[in-house]
This record gives structure tokens, C-alpha cells and sequence, in this order.
């Protein structure tokens, strides 16, 4: 709770906040020698790329475990999960042939159907640059994909690396589980995939300079 506090309104002891309270007169992180602001360490620090990675997993592995239990035996999901991913790409051969990897991709052959869910955890203030981001990265595929014949949807989540979802977000989310006729509560939302992301932030901030990472289990909760 008091990392939560503190990170919402940036008064965590990152070096460069230190150097401006007047404790410490180098502003730069340990690890890569640049400012060694709160958006550096939970964001933006090339040499902690792999406990992004773990905390975005995290949070992809909650929403796809929203999901399954709500899927009927008509769809097929996919994920770019470790125990889910089959091949090097989340988007079947027979389906469309791509190098791209969305985060989880859910395909109905029947009707057909392919619901694509690409999962960012930014820093707050960076929420809509990665949601206009991963729509541009992903506008091609779906025009592709739906040449083909397939009713696609894509839906671009994030979920702030300080724990916020806002407004946009809800709604995007909402919109994805009632497609599947499930209906979860904001509430529900909140109490995992923010948690989650919070939790994984609090273990990246404190274990900053630790050069020994090693990926631990996904968070859950």
C-alpha cells in the first residue's frame, strides 16, 4: 500500500528524486548509467527488459485465465505464453502465415471468427501512445486476416504499470468478455490484472540493481 502511494504520485527514493531532496548527488541508475527516474526503473531501463517481460506475462496469464472457463468447445485459443505457445507464432499456418506474435489470438473456425488481444503494461502517462502503437502495428494483419473470409476484432488492452486501468480500458474489456456472453466485474478486473501489475512493479522497483534475476512464477491472485 505504501509503494502504491508513493508510485502514484512519485515520491518513491529513486535517485533522482534523492538528488533533488538533496541526499545523493548522482541522479543515475546503477544499472545503465542514465536518470534514474520511476518511469526509468518500472519502464524504461534496457537492462531489466526480461522483469517487463515477467510482469506483462503476469498479467496476460490473469486475462487468459478470465477468459478460458467462458470459451465454448467452438474456440480455439492461442497465447504467447511459454506452456501455450505451439511454433514461433500465436496465429496458425492455416489461418494466415505471419511472423507477428499478438498476445493471445482466438479462433472460430465456424463462423469464422479470429479475436486478436494485445496486452501493454506501460507507465500510466504513456497509455495511449501504446494503445495507438500496438492499432497501427496490428491495422495491416486484421485487413489481411479479413480478406481472407474471418470476422476479426482486435483488442488493444493496457494496464498501467503503477496498477491503473482507465475508463477506455474497462470498456475494451467488458466489450471482450461479452462477446463470450461473461460478464465480469469491474470489480474483478481491478482485484487481478491491476493488482497483478502493481505487485510486479513493487518486486521490479526493490529488486532493481539485483543482477541475479531470475524470472520467479507469474503472479496470481
Amino acid at each position: 500500500l505504501q509503494f502504491a502511494a508513493n508510485a502514484s504520485i512519485n515520491t518513491l527514493p529513486t535517485n533522482s528524486n534523492l538528488k533533488r531532496w538533496g541526499k545523493r548527488i548522482n541522479a543515475n541508475c546503477q544499472m545503465c548509467d542514465s536518470k534514474e527516474t520511476l518511469l526509468r526503473v518500472l519502464n524504461n531501463c534496457p537492462q531489466k527488459l526480461d522483469r517487463y517481460t515477467w510482469r506483462h506475462n503476469s498479467v496476460l496469464n490473469a486475462i487468459i485465465k478470465l477468459i478460458q472457463p467462458v470459451l465454448s468447445s467452438d474456440y480455439k485459443l492461442h497465447a504467447d505464453l511459454p506452456h501455450l505457445m505451439k511454433g514461433n507464432t500465436t496465429i496458425p499456418h492455416d489461418v494466415y502465415v505471419t511472423n507477428l506474435k499478438p498476445d493471445i489470438v482466438i479462433i472460430n473456425k465456424s463462423t469464422p471468427e479470429v479475436i486478436i488481444v494485445e496486452l501493454t503494461v506501460p507507465f500510466e502517462s504513456n497509455l495511449q501512445d501504446a494503445h495507438d502503437r500496438k492499432l497501427k502495428k496490428y491495422s495491416d494483419l486484421v485487413n489481411e486476416i479479413e480478406m481472407l473470409g474471418y470476422k476479426v476484432q482486435l483488442f488493444c488492452i493496457e494496464v498501467g504499470s503503477r496498477g491503473q486501468l482507465c475508463k477506455n480500458n474497462i470498456k475494451c474489456m467488458k466489450k471482450l468478455f461479452h462477446h463470450f456472453k461473461a460478464k465480469v466485474p469491474v470489480s474483478t478486473l481491478r482485484s487481478s490484472l491491476c493488482k497483478i501489475a502493481l505487485v510486479c512493479s513493487f518486486i521490479i522497483y526493490y529488486s532493481k540493481y539485483d543482477v541475479h534475476w531470475s524470472d520467479p512464477s507469474y503472479v496470481e491472485f
